[in-house]
């Protein structure tokens, strides 16, 4: 019997919680708005396992979310990378932009003919901002700053509330299995913060 080899895809650093994988057939995958992914997240990675018939030993791959996004849920997401490499050592982690696996799954959904600009809340009245390519190859480095005007194609974190943008409701893990299959975009798997750890929101 072939041993098959899995990629698991874990998004826990924008809204919810996502995870997909990948086997030689074809991909399963479960994606929820639903917070506190950290109180779901262990039955349903095994129960999403059991779906796809791996085991920890199966998958080879770990791409993983690394932000910019929620301080917690990146945590958590390497975190988890890392249990899985402690029982099986020989498995890969490598980390994705969560901006550029949105602006994947933009590219993928809205086939967009121009560049646009991909804008999470990063609470504060500010945005993790960054602009892409109609191809989703990212324009600029990511920031942090305040939520900028009304120009250009905006694609938004509902929470902004953004007159002018499309609402981007979750990350579908499956995107990052696509954005991947492109080296360049291979990160180390380490957290992208960008606003500093000592940030505290003005009440």
């Amino acid at each position: 019997m072939t041993t098959p080899h899995a990629t698991l895809a874990l998004d826990c650093s924008f809204a919810g919680l996502s995870m997909a994988i990948q086997i030689d057939e074809g991909s399963v995958h479960f994606t929820t708005e639903a917070p506190r992914s950290s109180d779901i997240l262990p039955t349903e990675l095994q129960r999403l396992m059991q779906q796809a018939n791996v085991t920890v030993k199966d998958i080879r791959t770990i791409l993983v979310a690394i932000g910019p996004g929620s301080f917690t849920g990146i945590r958590l997401g390497l975190a988890t990378a890392e249990a899985f490499k402690l029982l099986n050592p020989s498995l890969q982690i490598i980390g994705l932009s969560t901006l550029q696996a949105l602006a994947t799954q933009i590219r993928a959904d809205h086939h967009p003919q121009t560049d646009f600009t991909v804008l999470l809340d990063a609470a504060g009245g500010q945005a993790y901002t960054q602009t892409f390519s109609a191809n989703a190859e990212p324009h600029t480095t990511a920031a942090c700053s305040a939520v900028p005007p009304t120009e250009g194609t905006l694609f938004a974190q509902a929470s902004l509330m953004h007159a002018t943008a499309t609402p981007i409701t979750t990350l579908d893990a499956r995107h990052m299995l696509t954005l991947a299959q492109n080296t360049d975009a291979h990160l180390p798997p380490q957290p992208v913060y960008i606003k500093p750890l000592t940030y505290k929101k003005v009440q």
